[in-house]
Formats: structure tokens, C-alpha cells, sequence
């Protein structure tokens, strides 16, 4: 690709709430750095499709964009059923698919794909270690999104709780769009476990934790995951609801850290949207993006998708020993106590995300 060229990136999924907030912004720092930094001399061009959260429309989008769109790039896709849906069509036409919001192990030694969050089993390992392992809890239960998103999940819970000679007492899946879980509640509840996994779409979380405020089950401990760690998606419950739930936090807090990419961060979302509280979704749009346009300059003017890839491992291979994450005791917005891994943000640490 030549300096005069134009870099075409995509950025495809669910166009609502907080997910357009990723989305958005990722579109928005792509752009202006195409436009007004210096990126080897290219404009940058977006295409955005919405998939609808539906995997055969990911597959239909993504085949749009690489043979009529032309693009250069996969970026920030949304969700784990449609970005594994356009990898099996992305990596053997290697179409580079960067920092998906998603966190499944399928992606884990792909050749195209740079990981945008901790793989779900490697969350799983750190929670199990810490809950079983230091909290000596031994009965768990989970709730869990019927798809690749909640059977990764479970499927990691159950190997890791092996480990600690704990055990799954109960698992209850749901549907994805499902409004009311009293029934499956009601079963994890007569299973007593004293941690239960939520690990569900905002929607159907908030309905589980309205039902457990409603039967008044409070001899569990509710751990969030996804999109759930998010307090605006918590508070969806509604007042007290959430009370107690604790959560795996992959991201500074993006209202009150003075981590200086942090500020950054708000900085360009005051300016871009101004409207908008700054949440988890759009500094993970933010992060994405300012990722992409770092390994764009770093793989020079003679930019191709080889090229590209070459120069994020580099980075990759030049922080791996470096020990950049770390744990700590964290809080989410109601509770204490879940270790969460503290990341650079707004420094290209390519370490912290590529998993491989």
C-alpha cells in the first residue's frame, strides 16, 4: 500500500447505547489521526456495517467489506458470536482483525487476530484463583448467556474450580433477548451456592438481578462479567439492585483515574461527545483506536497487512517480559475485593493485549 493510498478500516457491529459509544470513537481517533497526525502521509477512510449482533449477518458484512469495500482492516468488532463468525472468514483471507470486543480462547493463536481484551479463560483462572484459591469459597452456580459468550465462560469456570476441589452446583442458561429469568433464579437459588456468575448481556442481567432483589436472595455473592462489569449497565436494575455485586475490572475507573492516557481519554470524549458520560465501552473504542494508529506508523510508509502484523509483534515480543500487567485488589462500582489487571492505557503496551 503506498503512501498515497487510501487505508480503509472497518468497525462492525451493534450500533446502540454503549456499544456505539466504542464504536463511535473509535471511528472518530482513526479519522482525525488520519487526517491530522502523521500516518506515513494515508487517509484513512471508515466503513461501518451493523451486524445486528446476528453471526450469519457478521459473515455477510465482513465478506462486503473485504471484496467490494476493500478494506485494510477489521477493527473493534462487537461481541463474541459475530467476531468468531467473521474470523473463520477473516484469517484465511488474512484480513487482519484488530482488537475485537470480545475475549474468547478461539482466538487465542490466530495469525490475523490482536486480542482487544483478557481471554475469557484466562478472567476465569483469575477469579477462580482468587475466589476459591484466598476466599475459600467452595459452591458456585452460573447464569449464562446460551452462545459462545456464556458456554466459554462456563466451560473455563468448571476446569478452573476443578483445580480447587471446588465445585458447579448449579448452571442455568438463557437465551439471548430473554426478559424474564425468575425460573432459572429460582433454581440456582435452591442449589445454594455461595458465588453465582452472571454472565449475560445487559438486558437479561438486569432482569436477574431485579429477581434476586425481589426474592431476596442474599446469601450469595454475585460476580459480573462482560458487559455487566460496567456500572451503567449494573445501575440498570435500578436502585439497590445491585448491591453487592462484584466484578473482574479490565480497565481503569474511566470517571476517576488520573492515570495521564486516562485524562486523555476524557479529554476526547468531552470534545467528540460531549453529551456522553465516559463508561468502559468507549475507552475501550478509544484504546482500539489509538492502538491501530500507533502499529499504522510503526509499520511505516510501505505499509501491507504483513507488515503491519510484523511490527505489532515486535512490540509485543519487546514488553512480553516485562511484567506490564499486574494484579491488585480493585473495586467495581458496589463492592470490593475482585483482582483486576491494571493496564497502561494510552501507552502501546501491545503486551496487555495479544494473548498468543
Amino acid at each position: 500500500m503506498t503512501a498515497a493510498a487510501v487505508l480503509h478500516v472497518v468497525v462492525s457491529g451493534l450500533a446502540t447505547g454503549s456499544i456505539y459509544a466504542l464504536v463511535a470513537l473509535s471511528l472518530v481517533i482513526i479519522s482525525r489521526c488520519g487526517s491530522r497526525c502523521s500516518i506515513g502521509g494515508r487517509k484513512i477512510r471508515t466503513v461501518y456495517y451493523d451486524d445486528g449482533f446476528k453471526p450469519q449477518d457478521a459473515v455477510a458484512d465482513t465478506r462486503k467489506l473485504v471484496e467490494q469495500d476493500g478494506v485494510f482492516a477489521a477493527i473493534a468488532t462487537q461481541g463474541t458470536a459475530p467476531s468468531l463468525a467473521a474470523v473463520e472468514y477473516l484469517e484465511p483471507n488474512m484480513v487482519p482483525l484488530l482488537f475485537p470486543y470480545q475475549g474468547s480462547p478461539v482466538t487465542r493463536g490466530k495469525k490475523y487476530v490482536f486480542s482487544g481484551m483478557t481471554l475469557y479463560d484466562r478472567q476465569s483462572r483469575m477469579m477462580i484463583d482468587y475466589l476459591a484459591g484466598q476466599r475459600k469459597y467452595k459452591t458456585f452456580a452460573t447464569i449464562y448467556q446460551d452462545d459462545e459468550y456464556g458456554k466459554a465462560f462456563l466451560t473455563a469456570f468448571e476446569k478452573d474450580l476443578a483445580r480447587h476441589g471446588a465445585k458447579m452446583v448449579a448452571s442455568e442458561p438463557i437465551k439471548r433477548g430473554v426478559t424474564d429469568v425468575s425460573a432459572q433464579m429460582a433454581k440456582l437459588r435452591a442449589a445454594s451456592p455461595e458465588v453465582t456468575f452472571l454472565v449475560l448481556t445487559p438486558g437479561p442481567g438486569a432482569q436477574a438481578l431485579k429477581e434476586r432483589q425481589k426474592i431476596g436472595w442474599t446469601d450469595t455473592l454475585l460476580l459480573s462479567s462482560g458487559p455487566l462489569i460496567d456500572e451503567r449497565y449494573l445501575a440498570l436494575a435500578g436502585e439497590g439492585a445491585a448491591e453487592g455485586v462484584e466484578g473482574l475490572l479490565l480497565w481503569p475507573d474511566p470517571l476517576t483515574s488520573d492515570v495521564p492516557g486516562m485524562k486523555q481519554y476524557r479529554h476526547v470524549m468531552q470534545k467528540y461527545f460531549g453529551k456522553n458520560e465516559p463508561n468502559r465501552y468507549s475507552l475501550a473504542g478509544y484504546f482500539a483506536a489509538m492502538l491501530f494508529v500507533e502499529g499504522a506508523r510503526r509499520a511505516g510508509r510501505n505499509l501491507t497487512r504483513e507488515s503491519r502484523r510484523a511490527r505489532l509483534r515486535v512490540g509485543d515480543r519487546a514488553h512480553r517480559g516485562g511484567g506490564t500487567e499486574r494484579h491488585a485488589r480493585g473495586r467495581s462500582a458496589n463492592s470490593p475485593g475482585v483482582p483486576r489487571p491494571r493496564r497502561a492505557v494510552g501507552v502501546i503496551l501491545v503486551a496487555d493485549v495479544d494473548e498468543r
